[in-house]
């Protein structure tokens, strides 16, 4: 009865840590030229797997692009995406959605600017 008491508090404190060092990839707005959705994610997604960030350190950690905005919207005009990096394995990542939105010649509809 101990052990498995031990093996259930090992697993609830194990879960608690892991769920403390992952993080969601925040998905930001971009509005792309074309109409074509499919298309532009695929570039999109091309885009970010292959920019090589300023800090070597930084390894690719995953990409998405869906057609419209956060609420589906502007499909035509608009996708969510995401473009991470990480050089610990992922808890602490950084995105680039500047750099490959201006490589695929979409603009940031959200807070984000280009200089």
């Amino acid at each position: 009865m101990k052990f498995t008491a031990a093996i259930t508090t090992l697993a609830v404190v194990t879960t608690a840590f892991a769920q403390t060092c992952v993080q969601d990839d925040k998905l930001e707005v971009v509005n792309y030229p074309g109409g074509n959705a499919t298309a532009f994610c695929a570039e999109w997604k091309s885009a970010c797997q292959n920019y090589k960030p300023a800090n070597t350190s930084l390894v690719f950690t995953g990409t998405n692009c869906r057609a419209g905005n956060i609420t589906l919207q502007n499909r035509d005009t608009q996708a969510s995406v995401t473009c991470s990096f990480s050089a610990d394995g992922g808890c602490h990542k950084a995105a680039f959605f500047v750099e490959v939105a201006e490589e695929t010649g979409a603009t940031l509809y959200g807070p984000w600017t280009s200089d």
